[in-house]
């Protein structure tokens, strides 16, 4: 009962601050900056104030304020620039700067592309997966073996993607155990 409560509460809550946001954008992006910038000082301001009104793309939320506590860090810096290109090294920015990257992640907005546009195959036969089916929001038709996630647009991404492992991962494990039984093995770490 208690999680039925607190599931309805925080649907309403994202609801009515959409809403607020959508309705009255001027207002909501000003409360919004003024809570960033108490969680990451006037310096970094600049890498968090964007020209467009609140859900004009999506939010970034922190609850527990961690996204905030690495940025106030000294092991994290925070860049807002044009992506030139990427090479070997890193990203290449428009101003002419260079960043070196173990790892990039891409947070770009509400421009989606189902499944980065890659070219696929099933059995070497080329497949248009945006013409599929989708089947409990991560598995597509005549396409065994394959999951696509997405998350939920106006709520948190996570929140959809987990709900979809939780699916995943069993039927992935199931697989795997198939397949190391075929090849003679006798054991198999836990995937997640």
């Amino acid at each position: 009962m208690y999680f039925i409560v607190l599931r309805y509460l925080y649907i309403g809550l994202t609801l009515f601050s959409y809403g607020v946001c959508r309705t009255f954008p001027a207002f909501a992006k000003r409360v919004l900056l003024k809570k960033t910038e108490e969680s990451v000082g006037s310096a970094n301001m600049k890498h968090f104030t964007p020209h467009y009104s609140p859900w004009d793309q999506r939010l970034c939320f922190a609850p527990d304020g961690d996204f905030f506590n690495a940025v106030t860090s000294n092991n994290v810096s925070v860049v807002t620039d044009h992506i030139s290109r990427i090479n070997n090294k890193g990203i290449e920015l428009k101003s002419g700067s260079a960043i070196n990257t173990d790892v990039i992640v891409f947070a770009t907005g509400l421009n989606l592309s189902f499944l980065g546009k890659i070219q696929v195959s099933v059995d070497g036969q080329p497949v248009t997966p945006q013409g599929k089916l989708v089947y409990q929001g991560h598995m597509l038709s005549n396409m065994p073996n394959a999951f696509a996630i997405q998350g939920y647009i106006n709520s948190s991404w996570t929140l959809k993607v987990d709900l979809v492992r939780v699916e995943i991962v069993p039927s992935v494990e199931v697989q795997m155990r198939m397949w190391v039984r075929d090849q003679g093995k006798d054991t198999l770490t836990r995937c997640v």
